[in-house]
């Protein structure tokens, strides 16, 4: 739902205040968006996976003082990071990352 918001406000505004032509060109900017989600769901991806794995150690994750919780916390983390890197062409398809993790695992 946000992403569908988004995308409809986005719209809007592109073609209320855009000047550029191929902006104005529904089918462009369907593929500008999409290049943009992309992008988002691989770089949430490395995210996910520099938590568990980075040397600066995330709070949220290293903090976790119950062994198996926290191993199920990593666990979660590199699944959910590796499936939005490596799927994120499929994103715009999918419409969230939860579905491409559903999907992958």
């Amino acid at each position: 739902e946000f992403c569908d918001k988004f995308i409809e406000k986005a719209k809007q505004l592109m073609r209320e205040k855009s000047t550029d032509r191929q902006m104005q060109s529904e089918l462009f900017f369907d593929a500008y968006l999409a290049d943009i989600f992309k992008d988002q769901a691989g770089f949430a991806g490395t995210e996910l996976i520099r938590r568990v794995v980075g040397t600066s150690g995330v709070r949220d994750i290293k903090g976790i003082e119950d062994e198996e919780a926290k191993a199920k916390a990593e666990r979660l983390c590199m699944t959910a990071g590796m499936n939005s890197f490596w799927n994120r062409r499929l994103w715009p398809a999918a419409r969230t990352t939860s579905s491409i993790s559903k999907r992958s695992v």
